[in-house]
C-alpha cells in the first residue's frame, strides 16, 4: 500500500456543532499527528464544506486508505460512505475512529464493514499503531493503543492503552485542514486541546470512556501552547483551551497563566472547567493573562438532578462562583443540559431565570444517552434501535413535558446566541 493512498474523512452532518472543537482537535490535531510521518495525506471535512458526491466518490477511488472520524450524530451516514467506498474498493482499508466508535465498539464491530476500529481516546496513537502495520513503517515512539483488526471475519483485539508523548500532540493548525471554514464558523476562534480525561465522573459524559484509568488526566506542555499561540496570532483573533476540566491541575493552570503574563499574551482565550475547580485568587490570574470567558458545566440548578448524574455540586456553590464571576469583571458562560431524565419544564425555566437574574450568558445542549449505550454495548446488546436517538437527521421535537417545540428549539438555538 502506497503512503500517499491515504484519506481522512469527516463525515457529512446537517448542521455545525454549537462548538467547532472536534474539527480542530479529533479530526485536525490527529490529522497534524499523522502527517508528520506519512506526508501525502489528503482530507475532506464533509461536516464544514459542501463537497459533491462525485469528488467523494473520486477521492473514494484513489484511497488505498480511508480513515474515517465517527461521532454519535453521523453513524448512519458514515456507515453508507463505508459501504460505498468498500462496493468498488474492496482490497482498500477502513480505519474507524471517534467518540461513537469509543462509546460502541461492539455495535460496530456487527457490522463487519470497517478493518480497523480504534477502541480510545487516543486516536492518533491507535491509527499510527495500525499505519505501522499496514504500511511497514516505523514510529519513533513505543505505539501501544486499544484496537481491533478485522481478520477473516472476526475482530481481534491489538494493543494496550498509550498516551501521546506530550511534545508529539498534534495542532488543529494545518493546510491539509479547510481552516477558512472553521475559522468563518467559529468566528475566529481557534481550538487547542490542553487537557485530555478527566478525575470526575459526571454520567452524561463520554470522557471515562474515551481516557480510562490507565490513561488518567493529561495537560499539553505549556510552552507548546506559547508557542501555538505565537504561530495562529496572525490568522485567528482568539482560541479556546479545549479541556475537560481545564482547572483541576491548579499548579499547572498558574504555570500557563504566569507564562501569558510574562510573554505579554494579547491574544483573549477561554475555557471550560468546574465551579468547584476555581476560587477567587485563581481568577483574578487567569483575567491578567488574558481569559476573555470561563465555561463552566452548570447543567441544571435541581440539586436532586445534580446528584443523579454525579455532578458533585450544588446550585448554591454554582451561583456563589457565578456571583464571583460578575465580581471580578469575568465573563462566565453557563453549560445547561436538556433533556436529563426527570427534567421537568419548571426545572429548566427556573434555571433559566436564575441566570437571567444573574445576568450570566448560558447555552443549552440536548441530553445524549452515550453511558447508556455503552453500558448497553459492553453487555453486548444490540443498541441498533438506539442510534437514531443521536442522529442530527431527525428533528425532534420537545422530550420535555410543558415545553412546546418551540420553546424547546429556541432553547437550543436562541435568537441572541454568539458562539
Amino acid at each position: 500500500m502506497k503512503e500517499d493512498k491515504i484519506l481522512f474523512l469527516y463525515p457529512p452532518t446537517v448542521y455545525a456543532n454549537h462548538s467547532m472543537f472536534k474539527h480542530f482537535t479529533y479530526f485536525g490535531e490527529t490529522i497534524d499527528v499523522i502527517s508528520r510521518y506519512y506526508k501525502n495525506i489528503k482530507v475532506l471535512d464533509c461536516a464544514v464544506e459542501q463537497i459533491e458526491q462525485k469528488i467523494i466518490f473520486n477521492n473514494f477511488k484513489d484511497s488505498n486508505l480511508l480513515v474515517m472520524e465517527i461521532e454519535p450524530y453521523n453513524i448512519d451516514v458514515a456507515l453508507s460512505l463505508g459501504k460505498l467506498y468498500k462496493s468498488f474498493n474492496s482490497k482498500g482499508k477502513i480505519i474507524v475512529y471517534g467518540t461513537a466508535i469509543t462509546i460502541m465498539p461492539n455495535y460496530f464491530m456487527k457490522q463487519h464493514l470497517f478493518d480497523y476500529i480504534i477502541n480510545d481516546g487516543n486516536f492518533a496513537v491507535g491509527i499510527l499503531g495500525v499505519m505501522n502495520e499496514i504500511l511497514n513503517t516505523e514510529y519513533p515512539y513505543e505505539v501501544k493503543s486499544k484496537y481491533y483488526e478485522l481478520i477473516n471475519g472476526e475482530y481481534i483485539m491489538k494493543g494496550d492503552n498509550f498516551q501521546l508523548p506530550i511534545k508529539d500532540w498534534g495542532v488543529g493548525y494545518n493546510k491539509l485542514l479547510p481552516l477558512e471554514k472553521y475559522k468563518f464558523y467559529n468566528n475566529g476562534m481557534f481550538e487547542l486541546t490542553v487537557q485530555t480525561g478527566c478525575p470526575f465522573n459526571c454520567s452524561f459524559c463520554s470522557e471515562k470512556i474515551l481516557f480510562d484509568k490507565y490513561c488518567g488526566t493529561k495537560y499539553r506542555d505549556v510552552e507548546d501552547i506559547i508557542k501555538i499561540m505565537k504561530n495562529i496570532n496572525d490568522d485567528f483573533n482568539e482560541i479556546y483551551f479545549s479541556a475537560t476540566t481545564m482547572t483541576a491541575n491548579r499548579k499547572w493552570t498558574e504555570n500557563l497563566c504566569t507564562r501569558l503574563i510574562e510573554e505579554g499574551n494579547k491574544m483573549p482565550w477561554r475555557t471550560v472547567t468546574r465551579i468547584d475547580c476555581v476560587d477567587e485568587e485563581l481568577l483574578k490570574l487567569m483575567k491578567k493573562s488574558g481569559l476573555k470567558k470561563i465555561c463552566f458545566g452548570v447543567e441544571t440548578f435541581d440539586d436532586k438532578l445534580l446528584e443523579e448524574i454525579n455532578k458533585k455540586q450544588n446550585a448554591n456553590n454554582v451561583i456563589n462562583i457565578l456571583k464571583l464571576c460578575n465580581k471580578l469583571g469575568i465573563k462566565a458562560k453557563a453549560l445547561l443540559m436538556l433533556g436529563i431524565p426527570g427534567q421537568t419544564a419548571k426545572n429548566v425555566f427556573d434555571t433559566v431565570k436564575i441566570l437571567k437574574d444573574l445576568n450570566v450568558e448560558y447555552r443549552f445542549k440536548e441530553y445524549s444517552p452515550i453511558r447508556e449505550a455503552h453500558i448497553l454495548d459492553s453487555k453486548n446488546s444490540d443498541i441498533s434501535d438506539m442510534i437514531p436517538i443521536f442522529s442530527r437527521y431527525e428533528y425532534r421535537t420537545s422530550s420535555i413535558p410543558g415545553i412546546t417545540s418551540e420553546e424547546y428549539m429556541e432553547l437550543l438555538f436562541p435568537t441572541e446566541y454568539v458562539r
